[in-house]
């Protein structure tokens, strides 16, 4: 059973979930974490495509290449980071969409200079 003081705070971790929590409260973590799951790899993936855009990209400066190319490279480094030192999710999904923005825009800055 958990104490007062376990109720009071939310928990970090889906692990950490009270066992006297309502099936609303576990339902909305599993939600939570399954959506984090996918962003994560659409982020990874737009980070992957931009790698791949940066490198195959014959119509684009070559410093667009590089900054696409660098995006991308640097973009998993710190998925993959937050991932193994397990931030705090609210910390997770900052670094998810910073990643996804910036590959993105990247993405987009190679995809508008094809002619």
């Amino acid at each position: 059973m958990a104490d007062s003081t376990t109720m009071s705070r939310p928990p970090l971790d889906p692990n950490e979930i009270p066992e006297d929590s309502s099936a609303g409260v576990v339902a909305a973590y599993i939600g939570e974490d399954m959506s984090r799951i996918i962003m994560l790899r659409v982020s990874a993936f737009a980070g992957a495509v931009a790698i791949v855009a940066g490198l195959f990209s014959q119509s684009a400066p070559a410093g667009l290449k590089a900054a696409c190319i660098a995006s991308g490279v640097v973009g998993l480094a710190v998925l993959l980071a937050a991932q193994l030192f397990r931030l705090r999710r609210s910390r997770q999904w900052v670094v998810i969409f910073t990643v996804l923005l910036v590959c993105g825009s990247m993405l987009l800055a190679v995809f508008l200079n094809l002619r």
